[in-house]
């Protein structure tokens, strides 16, 4: 049965348990479990004051990992019966070569395009949400944003406040031109566009490709905050190997359309 972009299969699917996070060293550098974590300090860091632990981010230590976010069976052309899930909390890696689908996967997940199988998000089926109010929840950014309008400020529908100090940004930048921005900046900007809107699933295609070390850092590190203050979820795509280490607590493998492996991170 198919209902516009979205249909039902009955299906279940067992996952590997989610890894135990990350901490920041007081010196600024991550920790983990999973060998060295560590990334080294820079001047960003004095913008992020939380010191984040592994109890308070996507950590399942404990306790039962509890399902925030899952697809069963997804497909559409380019992609055959996905299925994951994702815990609140967690940040996953999404990785694969060129052309694997991982950006079909991210827009079929958002309901951009059309696609068969069961998407649910705390236990309810993406059927059951208006589709503005689905993909304002499961949000993704795209690898190039878009922008519609002259002005930065006239894209926010929010003042972004201290989202754009941890981006780097004073608020003067709303008052700049589009046409004026770099591809880095706008990829930063993007991203406080998206978290205004206070997402539950962050769907995030390579959000850092085009940033220095510097600014990379402080998207990774908001992106982070944002998910233990909220206890959404979050799939990053990345082809970075050091990235994953730094982030990621699983990391699901995409090759010719289909998850390949599904690895702690």
């Amino acid at each position: 049965m198919s209902r516009s972009t979205r249909s039902g299969v009955t299906s279940c699917n067992t996952h590997a348990p989610a890894g135990q996070g990350i901490a920041v060293r007081k010196d600024g550098r991550y920790d983990g479990r999973f060998g060295a974590r560590f990334f080294s300090s820079s001047p960003a860091s004095a913008v992020f004051p939380r010191v984040f632990t592994r109890q308070s981010f996507h950590s399942t230590k404990g306790r039962q990992r509890v399902t925030f976010f899952e697809v069963r069976h997804l497909s559409r052309p380019g992609l055959k019966a996905i299925s994951f899930s994702l815990a609140a909390g967690e940040l996953v890696c999404l990785s694969g070569p060129s052309g694997a689908g991982k950006t079909l996967l991210l827009r079929a997940l958002a309901d951009l395009d059309l696609n068969q199988g069961e998407v649910l998000l705390e236990g309810r089926p993406r059927e059951q949400y208006p589709p503005t109010e689905w993909r304002r929840l499961v949000a993704y950014l795209p690898a190039e944003s878009r922008w519609w309008s002259a002005t930065v400020g006239e894209h926010f529908d929010s003042r972004p406040g201290e989202l754009l100090q941890r981006l780097g940004f004073s608020s003067a930048v709303l008052d700049w031109r589009v046409d004026r921005l770099s591809s880095g900046e706008k990829q930063r900007l993007a991203l406080a566009r998206l978290l205004t809107r206070e997402p539950r699933v962050l769907l995030l295609d390579e959000p850092s490709a085009n940033l220095d070390a510097a600014n990379a850092r402080r998207v990774e590190e908001l992106v982070v905050d944002y998910l233990q203050g909220r206890d959404a979820a979050c799939l990053w795509v990345t082809h970075a190997s050091d990235q994953i280490e730094r982030l990621a607590s699983r990391v699901l493998y995409l090759a010719d359309g289909r998850l390949r492996q599904e690895l702690a991170a």
